[in-house]
């Protein structure tokens, strides 16, 4: 399937009804929970520029080699063709940036950036501090901004790998090879990450990425 276009193609996609799922569990900012077939959902939640409510997700089927997708999930309704942008601030590197336009709207007002389990994108939100995705609706809305906290969001990935029988293969989120096995371990023995207050935005210089993600 086409894509959104982030820096060359990000993408946009549907992520159908979960049902019957399992009890959902929290960590810091961001909670996991998976349905009787282990697709399973990490998302966070939260207000926009305008004070409108919004989820954002990552979510990815039990099949080997799924792909990963980040749904943004907004309450303004999303058009074909609207330019879109998300940069991720980092404590320990510079910012790093996806931009394009949405090839493709589903059912939901859903539009997915990255998939096939883009290891830059994914550990760059893994790593993260923050996220600020900005969609351009234009006319009198404008742009909005959605931001979100990304405390958590590590342990929620790594729970999701767990619940997918992924833990030590190539195709995890997290504890992919033998050499995330120990930090796996490590990680599940940690408590629950605490949610964080809010704190100064760090001024890093700004890089952007090439790149074209494959149909899924």
């Amino acid at each position: 399937m086409t894509r959104l276009f982030i820096a060359a193609c990000f993408s946009i996609c549907l992520a159908g009804p979960v049902s019957a799922e399992l009890a959902r569990t929290d960590y810091g900012d961001w909670s996991v929970r998976c349905d009787e077939k282990t697709y399973c959902i990490a998302e966070t939640q939260g207000e926009s520029s305008n004070d409108e409510a919004f989820k954002l997700k990552l979510e990815r089927g039990a099949k080997p080699g799924s792909d990963v997708f980040v749904t943004l999930r907004p309450t303004t309704k999303l058009d074909v063709g609207m330019r879109a942008r998300i940069e991720i601030e980092s404590l320990e590197e510079d910012n790093y940036g996806y931009f394009g336009k949405a090839a493709k709207i589903y059912t939901g007002n859903e539009m997915t950036f990255g998939g096939e389990a883009d290891r830059d994108l994914i550990e760059k939100l893994r790593r993260g501090v923050s996220a600020r995705v900005e969609i351009d609706y234009g006319g009198s809305i404008g742009t909005l901004i959605y931001r979100v906290r990304l405390s958590g969001l590590t342990h929620a990935l790594l729970k999701m790998d767990e619940q997918q029988g992924r833990i030590g293969r190539q195709d995890a989120v997290v504890a992919w090879g033998v050499f995330q096995r120990t930090v796996q371990q490590r990680l599940l023995r940690l408590p629950q990450c605490p949610r964080l207050l809010p704190r100064s935005p760090k001024l890093l210089q700004r890089r952007r990425r090439q790149t074209t993600f494959p149909p899924r």
